[in-house]
């Protein structure tokens, strides 16, 4: 809920809710649009960006934090690492566990290549997983790929590689075919065919939505496959510098393992693929951002380090509206849904100040403005930000509509007690996108032998302006593309002896601008201690058991148990931890739209909240004090992080009876019909009259 110093500024809002309503805010002229971008937009603050001091891109400008990592020295020595050690030897190596290195992982393997895939945090941890938007794909009669070029074009500012966006429109029809055909469930009208809608920038309705969650659609999807094909996946293992050979070829990296931080791994690889991500966590001029923890810049460090050309690096976009508060959310985006079903901006006054469907640039000029000029609200934290009246949505279209078009937006903020049909989200422009990066070819093939490069870390696709549903479809397009290519490549390559020698020419080079004290890269983690209030807070287990039990009411609809009945009993008697086994069997083709969705009535990385209730109540983790700590060390998305194998399951269902996003009627049905098969001691915890005390729980749950 919101703290009492907002109280008032939230009274203002409503009683200013139906002036608002009936204002037909004008939009703005070309000159004043100029204007208002060059005096407020974080691209053109004084001292935000700098030229870089060394390497290929050396006079270029870039922002100030990402320009210190390009100059910055290796973390690896090399005279101390023996290259005749080599832990793997692949024929791909793909560096990155978004949506682009799922894609290049599955595309290399389809043709032939044996493919290691190392993320730097969980395979499930990226951007592509929190994405809300949509993607975009010209199949219906009205569209083409010649107008969604043109479209992209433009919004790029004319700056794109024309190649690039050709490709990427062209492939857009066949990734919506090959994602549905690997299970995504895309939102279909009642006669089967896709809906689409208008998105930014785009004149035609071409953007295919999954309500607001398609990047988790996609992403459990590509998951499942690149684990049922067998690709061989290292997780918390980011690379740290990327091995040549004597040919002036790539031919691997060298990665760390985070959990112990000592571990070293050696990959040689005849191609290697960056899918790395984006910058978002160096927090450019201290803005919030949208990207996950992984997002340091790393795949332009190693890759600008032995030579590869990079291209638009101050060419940096902002999404206007990333929530502000609550803490655990700061930088999370909005979706633009929101203010296309008719949500409007307001100051602290309850005045509009900005036509609601302006572009990114505009919006995000004009919300600093506002709050350069003190009519914005404060957070706890000293924060700044403006208020998105979500309200408006249900007068203008109907109750319920949130709950149906944004019902990830609407049950992630209700988890902190802020109720978006009633109340507006406190919002302010977030680091989004970085157009620039890598400079790469239509085949996904950088200017380096051997190395390729999908996604965020490339640059050329958007021009200086990136479409916002065009994101994932980039990543995705080019991902298969430079695994296919990466592929074809390994079958023709043969690699010479493995050196380090381009860290030695590196540093000589530093040396000779005086740059030699510069700070280490790639950075691997955001820096905590400088951008701290910016981090997204930690969810301490006190606060969530607290709001767990002030609960009152279902986070979802009652379901009717007779009909998933046989779906539950499958979930129930399955040799897997229940919750686990929820989300392999809501994988296998249940609809979002039908009542036996076992991803919205049970629980499924749809709706896991990270809580970890479900870890704390495990006897079976509560018995093992090192597994537990294991457990502690890793937050959120609790589904994939249970370590738990089939054999070892106490079956006593704890987990679901400690989900808050289990239906209250399911959990009945576990208490009733399956309390034979719990353990004595959590049966001596339920009574007739009163649901579990969840501290009793817990607390007995880690004693034993």
């Amino acid at each position: 809920m919101y703290p009492p110093e907002l109280k008032e500024s939230l009274a203002r809002i409503e009683i200013t809710r139906e002036k608002r309503l009936k204002e037909d805010y004008p939009r703005l002229t070309e000159e004043d649009k100029s204007a208002l971008i060059r005096q407020h937009h974080p691209n053109f603050v004084d001292g935000g960006m700098r030229e870089i001091l060394v390497g290929p891109n050396k006079g270029n400008h870039a922002p100030d934090e990402l320009a210190e990592l390009l100059e910055g020295n290796s973390p690896v020595d090399p005279d101390a690492v023996d290259l005749e050690s080599v832990d793997y030897n692949v024929d791909v190596l793909v560096l990155g566990g978004g949506g682009g290195g799922a894609a290049a992982a599955l595309s290399a393997q389809e043709n032939g290549a044996k493919v290691l895939l190392a993320t730097k945090m969980r395979f499930i941890d990226s951007d592509t997983m929190e994405f809300q938007g949509g993607i975009q794909a010209a199949d219906k009669p009205n569209d083409s790929p010649a107008i969604h070029y043109l479209d992209t074009i433009g919004g790029g500012g004319f700056a794109n590689i024309p190649d690039l966006v050709e490709g990427m429109v062209c492939d857009a029809p066949s990734i919506i075919q090959w994602l549905e055909s690997l299970g995504c469930m895309f939102d279909k009208e009642p006669d089967g065919t896709m809906c689409t809608e208008v998105g930014e920038g785009t004149s035609r309705k071409r953007v295919h939505t999954a309500r607001d969650r398609l990047g988790s659609e996609i992403m459990r999807n590509l998951c499942d496959e690149v684990y049922n094909r067998g690709i061989t996946v290292l997780e918390h293992s980011p690379a740290l510098e990327l091995i040549m050979d004597d040919k002036g070829q790539v031919a691997g990296a060298i990665l760390i393992n985070l959990e112990t931080k000592k571990e070293v791994s050696l990959v040689r690889a005849k191609t290697v693929v960056l899918a790395t991500g984006g910058d978002g966590q160096l927090h450019y001029q201290g803005s919030p951002s949208t990207d996950h923890y992984g997002a340091t810049a790393d795949g332009l460090v190693m890759a600008y380090r032995i030579g590869a050309n990079l291209m638009l690096l101050d060419a940096v976009q902002y999404h206007p509206h990333g929530v502000i508060y609550p803490e655990q959310m700061i930088g999370q985006p909005v979706d633009e849904k929101v203010r296309r079903l008719g949500a409007k901006f307001a100051n602290m006054k309850g005045e509009q100040f900005i036509y609601h469907l302006e572009t990114q640039d505009l919006v995000t000029s004009a919300i600093i403005r506002e709050c350069k000029n003190g009519f914005a609200m404060k957070t706890p934290k000293g924060l700044q930000g403006i208020w998105l009246d979500t309200p408006m949505i249900e007068l203008l279209r109907g109750p319920g509509t949130i709950q149906r078009e944004l019902p990830a937006m609407y049950m992630e903020l209700s988890t902190f007690g802020i109720d978006i049909t009633k109340e507006p989200i406190l919002v302010y422009p977030s680091l989004y996108y970085c157009n620039g990066g890598i400079k790469i070819d239509a085949q996904g093939a950088t200017s380096i032998p051997n190395l390729y490069a999908a996604g965020k870390v490339c640059g050329g696709v958007h021009g200086r302006n990136m479409l916002r549903d065009n994101i994932l479809l980039d990543a995705l397009v080019y991902g298969r593309r430079a695994g296919k290519a990466a592929a074809h490549r390994a079958e023709k390559t043969k690699l010479g002896n493995l050196t380090l020698e381009h860290i030695r020419k590196w540093q000589d080079e530093l040396k000779k601008a005086g740059l030699e004290k510069r700070p280490i890269s790639p950075k691997l983690v955001p820096d905590y201690a400088k951008h701290g209030k910016l981090m997204r807070a930690d969810w301490h287990r006190r606060y969530r058991f607290e709001l767990r039990k002030e609960e009152k009411q279902p986070r979802i609809q009652p379901v009717d148990i007779q009909e998933i009945e046989p779906i539950l009993n499958k979930i129930l008697d399955a040799k897997a931890p229940a919750v686990a086994r929820a989300r392999m069997l809501s994988g296998r083709g249940l609809s979002v739209d039908n009542k036996l969705d076992v991803m919205e009535n049970v629980i499924g990385t749809k709706t896991c909240l990270g809580c970890g209730n479900c870890i704390d109540v495990c006897p079976v983790i509560g018995r093992e004090p090192a597994r537990r700590k294991r457990t502690e060390e890793r937050s959120s998305m609790v589904l994939e992080t249970i370590l738990l194998g089939p054999e070892e399951c106490d079956r006593c269902y704890s987990c679901v009876l400690a989900c808050p996003q289990v239906d209250i009627s399911i959990k009945q049905y576990v208490v009733n019909w399956r309390v034979v098969e719990v353990m004595p001691w959590l049966d001596s915890r339920i009574s007739e009259a009163k649901e579990p005390d969840l501290y009793l729980f817990v607390e007995e749950a880690l004693s034993r």
